[in-house]
């Protein structure tokens, strides 16, 4: 875990290929990080050290920047580097780099372009929320099709390590993939927790 200033991240791992994170402002930092959980016998959170590893994983903490680099060791290859922080009216943000990201999917439903069927974000560059609460009904072409949050991004590249992110807000989240590093940004919630997974496919 780190903290700085009035910013703290804390992580740990819950399989060689599966870490979970939690980032908090102010009083939060002061209180319990993660809830219990059926990936370990109990929920007091293990300290972290600076660079710790996994047979799969090597995670670097900067305990400057909050950001965690994340490295495969059997491919050895950088994935991404994962830096969260706070945006405008209080929002939580998370920025990823692409490293050799090709393809990105996932995050729910959208119909941004009726009648394609490609659901690479990748290739869209942004998905943004149908209302101020998330979800929503968006009107396509004279009928109704739904703007529902699934926030589980995948992604892939063909020198890249399959990783993906699972970000545990309920909050209305917009993300952009037009830059090196993806940005994501969350209207709510008392922390910014997010599981982190690699594999060898999705």
């Amino acid at each position: 875990s780190a903290r700085v200033g009035q910013e703290c991240l804390d992580v740990e791992w819950l399989e060689s290929g599966l870490l979970r994170a939690s980032y908090r402002t102010g009083e939060q930092c002061d209180k319990p990080v993660f809830p219990a959980s059926p990936y370990v016998l109990t929920d007091k959170l293990k300290p972290l050290p600076s660079s710790t590893e996994t047979a799969r994983l090597r995670l670097t903490l900067d305990s400057t920047s909050l950001c965690l680099s994340i490295y495969d060791k059997r491919q050895q290859r950088a994935v991404t580097k994962l830096c969260p922080g706070t945006g405008e009216n209080n929002s939580f943000t998370l920025a990823l780099a692409k490293g050799n990201t090709e393809q990105l999917y996932g995050l729910g439903q959208q119909h941004p372009a009726p009648g394609t069927t490609d659901g690479d974000w990748l290739q869209r560059g942004t998905r943004v929320a149908g209302s101020k609460y998330g979800n929503q009904l968006v009107d396509a072409k004279g009928g109704l099709v739904g703007n529902t949050q699934f926030p589980i991004l995948y992604a892939l590249g063909k020198d890249a390590t399959p990783w993906s992110l699972f970000l545990d807000n309920s909050y209305p989240q917009n993300w952009s993939f037009q830059g090196d590093p993806f940005k994501v940004g969350v209207k709510g919630g008392d922390d910014l927790r997010f599981y982190f997974r690699v594999g060898e496919s999705l």
